[in-house]
């Protein structure tokens, strides 16, 4: 089962961020089981998220969904370690106010660093909800993301936001 690592890069240990789901295989045993000095073997990292600061120039955009913010966090506390590298823009959908992973460690950090600008967009509000809502398409891209070009993208979460958020960023 593939997890994000959400620490920062060069700690002493790896943070990841674990859904519990009820009948899983691998989350239940995980936070259920799993105690403070056990050694667990994992593959290494698959696939190719990274920020590359000589081929990735001007604002950066990500793109997160839901448990998709976990590469997202890992970036974003090694910049608040050692400079931004660029504004910094994140969009981060979740359905409900209350499934927002790190909302409160999000805040510290935008509060923090003038080159960070975080915009959480809730797809399932509860009535009375003030914020931005609905889904990372085209229309709420656009709004925040302004002219596209010279912009460096990165996106994370479930299949289909990817789909969603491809097909936005195409339009734009």
């Amino acid at each position: 089962r593939p997890y994000s690592i959400a620490s920062a890069p060069g700690g002493a240990h790896l943070d990841l961020t674990l859904k519990l789901k009820p009948g899983g295989f691998a989350s239940p045993f995980l936070v259920n089981e799993v105690r403070p000095g056990w050694e667990v073997d994992a593959s290494g990292p698959a696939g190719s998220f990274v920020f590359e600061p000589l081929c990735d120039r001007g604002e950066l955009v990500f793109l997160a969904g839901g448990s998709g913010i976990t590469p997202f966090m890992s970036m974003l506390r090694h910049f608040a370690r050692v400079g931004f590298p660029s504004r910094v823009l994140l969009l981060y959908g979740s359905r409900r106010a209350e499934e927002v992973i790190f909302g409160a460690e999000l805040e510290q950090l935008r509060a923090a660093h003038r080159a960070l600008e975080v915009v959480s967009v809730i797809s399932e509000p509860d009535p009375g909800h003030r914020g931005p809502t609905g889904l990372l398409g085209a229309e709420l891209v656009g709004r925040y993301v302004g002219d596209v070009a010279g912009k460096t993208f990165l996106v994370c979460g479930p299949e289909a936001m990817l789909r969603l958020t491809e097909g936005a960023l195409r339009s734009l």
